[in-house]
């Protein structure tokens, strides 16, 4: 959410990141802002959650490009993601 300096991160990354993530996936779900510890800082990040079906493995590596510019975009050591198989059904 913010820079090593403090600031928050501007606008136009924020829109960048929207439009961007949007494009991976027709849904996701953003649990808002969590508290976190890297390297003896503490941080506060985004952690949102992308169900990926599966068979759908070039959708993990366009995440994976997502997040490598991201990372440059939001001038970050490194970027997070975790990656958990789950049975999931759509009750309708």
């Amino acid at each position: 959410m913010y820079d090593k300096n403090g600031q928050p991160f501007p606008e136009p990354v924020w829109e960048w990141w929207r439009t961007e993530f949007t494009k991976l996936t027709t849904g996701f779900t953003e649990l808002g802002q969590v508290m976190g510890w890297w390297q003896g800082q503490t941080d506060r990040n985004r952690l949102v959650f992308v169900i990926i079906s599966s068979g759908a493995e070039d959708r993990l590596d366009a995440v994976r490009q997502f997040l490598a510019e991201a990372r440059v975009r939001f001038r970050q050591a490194a970027m997070y993601f975790e990656l958990h198989p789950v049975q999931y059904e759509e009750i309708v």
